[in-house]
């Protein structure tokens, strides 16, 4: 721990060899594009104001709808775009730097007006992205990621501080939302569904420890948590719609840095100025791993990892738009208990492991305008993941591997979605996605009764999930909205399909209060893996029968009602309460407690054949937050959830699900405080949850057999200590002519409060031994734009 101290003060500190030009003037530009909300198309002759230092300066869009403004005072400024007919967009507080252009995508909503009535509303920052989500979304900012405490840059770890949303453990950014597991949130960048985004990420879960997305390179995105728009299918719990912004089209501009995310170096800029094309490309290599070479890092089990990403785009003046989207990353570690892995001598003693993941996706995607009210996206992509994990003896008399396995799958995409604006009031939308998966899942276990290696997955092939929507929004008098939709899912596997309706409904009886109700019927396929499960048919172990193949879908009824009060400018209330119904669960043909309600629980996934489509669940909750904008250079938000989250086995017992923590409260918080044109931040951020579920260990049991035997009759009847956790981050930003910079320091459980991830038997000791959760662990970073 010394030296990894050492070197974060160290990282911190290389940064100050770069030439301090401080009498030189400091400034900065902002460029982007407007367009309607609706249509999508580009609007001209919008008015653009910008406030900056007590001054304004003002520009109008082209025929493009671009617009840009330069030699603006870096710092904090607001933006202000107005046209007739469409309600007025603001954005305050937004952070311009020198070095690094400020790129903004506006979107404006044409109003809905009565002939003796004109309404009047300006965008407030808690307005999603898409058109059709009615309740349960969020947009997230790029800064937010930065700022907020603990975030490490990472969307998933940031996400986690809004209502309804947990993590699994410090280790890994699965989240838990509503109860559901982690496995229900689908991923999507730029329309395209994408594997895991994240290094060490095992197959078929939906998080890591670091994320592969480098979040400079996105711009505003949405996040929803339940009763989404029926656009989205295949998920249960949630989902991440991230958007990858376009590289600067005025002047090329590089970043580099170095953390404990990694090292990194990127690179963006115009192509052609006069066309409007750009590239955006970065590169990351783990940090770790050199540090552990120069002797700075010594300890087991030293993660690598390197990722890269990259955006193409090309604009065409009659044949639309084109842009090559790409994202991968490679990890691995080896984990050996004689070499001081406390996690292997915790977790699997007297063994060592070798883990690794890959993980990539390549796509190109069309945008095309029949009229200025009609288009259409398309896009075509490939993506390959795979994981690995051998676990190994290191006894002298047991040489095999207590188990082995490979899973490998690529995925071939097509998508399409028409979006027509047919007046002020109603959009329709509809759409088509086709997968198709070409997949190789191995694995074995050394079974000590028959002395052989048995498999417990052994197959390759090829099958498809086929979707579709359709779906429209109507606005009647600018206050009361509504939407409906329809989503289909058809998968080629064992032939099931899955018709399922949305609807919502958002009602403004004043111009600082909202009403929203939402509604959906959503489904999603099981982890692939399970439908290939392998049953032992005989005693000689040469024949096999795949019992989860027929599986259908898992699906819900996902209600939720909110309030929002929009109580100034600056400051947001918000009460969501939420219903979820969750039915055709795969359990165990056999009465047991087992359901695959709690897939994702561990590091592991846990293989059980002979599943059938008998299981239920339900969630409810409610949710609480306030939040004030930052404003006078000081920000907070709070939120707050209970909530129960249950399941009934084949046993027909209903239990607590794994991630059923009852409670959790966030506080986040920051002040900025302005040096001239530099900046100095200090954000925290505290937690407090229900602890984790868990199955108990028959002490009496483990101790007569020498190993771990747990009492799943009780299973996750208990739950540890509350989970308490303080992150800290200190951050400042310097900015110079051409150039900015940013030295931050941050600390992961400041209290070192010991919050407990799992429990093992101890043979030798003969009692439980608790395995904690990150401890006091302080990180350094510097970060520079040119």
């Amino acid at each position: 721990m010394k030296t990894f101290v050492t070197a974060s003060a160290l990282l911190c500190l290389l940064g100050i060899v770069c030439p301090f030009v401080n009498a030189q003037e400091k400034t900065g530009r902002i460029y982007g594009t407007v367009t309607d909300k609706q249509s999508g198309s580009p609007l001209s002759a919008s008015n653009i104001a910008v406030y900056a230092n007590e001054t304004t300066t003002g520009t109008i869009s082209d025929k493009n709808g671009n617009f840009s403004l330069d030699a603006l005072p870096v710092g904090r400024i607001s933006i202000e775009v107005s046209m007739i007919g469409y309600e007025h967009y603001t954005a305050q507080n937004l952070l311009l730097l020198s070095g690094k252009d400020l790129n903004l995508n506006i979107e404006l909503t044409e109003k809905v007006e009565k002939l003796d009535e004109v309404l009047v509303k300006a965008r407030m920052k808690s307005e999603v992205i898409d058109e059709f989500a009615m309740t349960s979304a969020r947009t997230f900012t790029v800064e937010e990621t930065n700022k907020y405490a603990g975030s490490w840059g990472d969307p998933a770890r940031m996400v986690s501080n809004y209502a309804g949303v947990v993590t699994a453990g410090d280790q890994r950014n699965d989240i838990i939302i509503r109860g559901n597991s982690p496995t229900g949130l689908l991923w999507k960048l730029d329309g395209m569904v994408i594997p895991n985004p994240n290094h060490f990420g095992t197959f078929g879960t939906t998080g890591g420890p670091i994320c592969i997305l480098n979040n400079n390179q996105l711009c505003n995105s949405d996040f929803f948590t339940g009763s989404y728009p029926a656009e989205y299918g295949n998920a249960l719990s949630g989902v991440f719609d991230l958007k990858m912004r376009n590289g600067n089209t005025h002047d090329h501009e590089f970043t580099g840095g170095m953390g404990f995310n990694g090292f990194e170096l990127g690179a963006e800029g115009p192509i052609n100025k006069t066309r409007g094309s750009s590239y955006m490309v970065n590169y990351r290599y783990t940090m770790m791993d050199l540090m552990h070479a120069m002797g700075m890092f010594d300890v087991g089990g030293v993660p690598k990892y390197t990722d890269l990403s990259f955006k193409i785009f090309f604009p065409t003046e009659k044949s639309g738009s084109f842009s090559v989207i790409g994202l991968g990353g490679i990890s691995h570690i080896n984990l050996e208990e004689d070499k001081g892995s406390g996690w292997t001598a915790d977790m699997l003693p007297g063994t060592q492991v070798s883990y690794g993941s890959k993980m990539g996706v390549v796509g190109l995607k069309h945008k095309y305008f029949f009229t200025e009210n009609s288009r259409i996206e398309s896009s075509v992509s490939a993506s390959y993941s795979n994981s690995f994990n051998i676990v190994d003896s290191i006894d002298a008399v047991f040489t095999d591997n207590f188990y082995n396995n490979n899973y490998t799958e690529a995925t071939y995409s097509f998508s399409s979605d028409y979006y027509l604006k047919h007046n002020a009031s109603t959009t329709i939308q509809a759409g088509m996605l086709a997968q198709l998966f070409d997949f190789s899942f191995f694995d074995e276990f050394y079974n000590t009764y028959i002395k052989d290696y048995q498999r417990e997955t052994d197959t390759k092939g090829i099958t498809a999930l086929c979707q579709a929507y359709a779906q429209f929004k109507k606005r009647i008098a600018g206050n009361l909205s509504f939407q409906l939709g329809l989503h289909g899912q058809w998968f080629a596997l064992n032939n099931n399909y899955s018709i399922e309706p949305r609807a919502g409904l958002s009602y403004a009886p004043g111009k600082n209060h909202r009403f929203s109700l939402g509604y959906g019927l959503n489904s999603q396929i099981q982890p692939r893996l399970v439908y290939f499960t392998q049953t032992l048919a005989d005693a000689t172990g040469d024949d096999y029968v795949l019992t989860n193949k027929n599986l259908g879908f898992t699906k819900s009824h996902h209600f939720s009602a909110g309030y929002d009060l929009s109580i100034s400018t600056n400051l947001r209330m918000k009460i969501e309460t939420y219903y979820q119904h969750l039915y055709n669960i795969p359990v165990e043909s056999k009465p047991s407690y087992y359901s695959l309600a709690n897939y994702g629980a561990n590091f592991y996934n846990q293989i059980v054949d002979s599943l059938e489509n008998k299981g239920t669940g339900q969630n409810m909750g409610i949710e609480f937050t306030l939040e004030k904008y930052l404003n006078k250079n000081f920000y907070f938000l709070l939120s707050a959830s209970l909530y129960d989250s249950k399941y009934q086995g084949s046993d027909n017992v209903w239990r607590n699900t794994a991630f059923n923590g009852n409670y959790t409260l966030n506080f986040l918080a920051g002040y900025e405080l302005p040096i001239k044109n530099d900046m100095l931040s200090v954000n925290i951020k505290t937690v407090w949850a229900g602890g984790k579920r868990y199955i108990p260990i028959n002490v009496e049991k483990s101790a007569q057999y020498s190993q771990t035997i747990y009492d799943y009759d009780r299973a996750y009847s208990e739950k540890f200590a509350d989970y308490f956790r303080i992150d800290l981050r200190i951050a400042y930003r310097l900015n110079q002519k051409n150039i900015s910079q940013e030295w931050s320091f941050d600390v992961q459980n400041l209290t070192d409060h010991r919050n407990i991830l799992a429990q093992r038997f101890n043979s030798n000791s003969g009692s439980i031994v608790d395995i904690l959760q990150m401890g006091f662990f302080p990180i350094g970073s510097w970060k520079i734009f040119f």
